[in-house]
């Protein structure tokens, strides 16, 4: 009865619409930039830091209001990437309008239903906002979000466009270091003497990070244009080898990590429960088993975080992919997020 009315009821849909100005700043991102910088916080405690108290529930308020201006922050430069990514997508031929009226109707709040020029003055708004509430609190996290700014900023300008290999590798390599950047703001956040410490994790979180992005490239592929597909056709034909690339990146993060560092459990447990993913994936290759390869380490990283040291980081996850279902399914009938994959995805 009341799962029915959750989904079915009219009420919802006269709801939703007033959810457009928080799904602008892409809520279900959060999943990912929330674990990296949380996965840097992480990193830091198994570093040697002992004096924060394992899987606290104490309720900080200048945490709390920290992580508001984070959300500022990461939230303004969500809807930038939208722009962006909407010019790309207005490159597209007119024989393309099919595929891109489908691209914009499944993928994005900002040119649907809010204006554009508002979107723009939100966006400068929030970065505003949230430089200044950080910059109270640490003046070396806000240096690196800075940073990851622009970074963000100069991918969704030059490398959404992938038409080589060698495209393709500057833009993996280059959202890579991206990330890095935002897990390095998330240690220094937690504890700012060890950055020495921070530069050498720079293999383990390659390693980690580098065959997630190369999953993507492969699943997104779908998602182009008749146009973009005909460009990115490489990474369809070559699907194998690249998630036998990933394949082999997350097995050497395991014995890596393992063997070599021996400190960080968030890193050996997370390659070795991933790994089984890929390996179904190459052998047998089908659509679904690359969107559970990408889909489950997002998944368990955020487990491995959020059930040992950040509880309320959980709870954060929990809101906002119980929220980004509701608004999805009943502003566009779709069921997303979702972590179950049907037998006809």
């Amino acid at each position: 009865m009341i799962k029915t009315f959750f989904k079915e009821n009219q009420v919802h849909k006269m709801i939703v619409p007033n959810m457009d100005w928080l799904f602008i700043f892409k809520l279900p991102n959060f999943f990912i930039l929330l674990m990296i910088f949380c996965w840097g916080m992480g990193s830091a405690y198994y570093s040697g830091i002992n004096s924060y108290v394992y899987f606290s529930t104490d309720i900080n308020f200048d945490q709390i209001l920290f992580f508001v201006g984070l959300f500022s922050i990461l939230g303004g430069i969500n809807i930038q990437n939208q722009l962006d990514e909407l010019t790309y997508l207005l490159d597209w031929p007119l024989s393309d309008s099919n595929d891109y009226q489908k691209k914009i109707e499944y993928t994005y709040v900002c040119p649907n239903f809010i204006n554009i020029k508002y979107a723009k003055i939100c966006s400068v708004t929030c970065i505003f906002i949230g430089v200044l509430i950080v910059s109270v609190y640490s003046f070396f996290t806000l240096g690196l979000l800075i940073l990851y700014c622009y970074l963000n900023l100069f991918l969704y300008k030059h490398c959404l466009k992938v038409d080589s290999y060698k495209q393709l590798i500057f833009k993996c390599f280059f959202t890579t270091f991206s990330n890095f950047v935002l897990f390095l703001s998330g240690w220094l956040y937690f504890d700012v003497n060890s950055y020495i410490f921070a530069i050498k994790y720079t293999p383990l979180f390659v390693l980690a990070i580098l065959p997630i992005i190369l999953i993507n490239e492969i699943i997104s592929y779908d998602n182009f244009s008749k146009r973009e597909k005909e460009k990115r056709i490489f990474i369809y034909n070559d699907r194998r080898n690249i998630a036998v690339t990933s394949l082999l990146l997350m097995s050497l993060l395991f014995f890596y990590s393992y063997y070599f560092l021996g400190t960080d459990p968030i890193t050996s447990h997370f390659s070795i429960i991933t790994i089984p993913f890929l390996i179904y994936t190459v052998f047998r290759s089908e659509y679904k088993d690359y969107i559970r390869s990408f889909i489950y380490p997002i998944l368990v990283l955020n487990i491995l975080l959020s059930w040992t040291l950040f509880p309320f980081l959980f709870v954060a996850q929990l809101i906002i992919f119980y929220l980004s279902k509701y608004y999805y399914w009943h502003r566009f009938s779709i069921h997303f997020p979702k972590f179950a994959i049907d037998e006809n995805d």
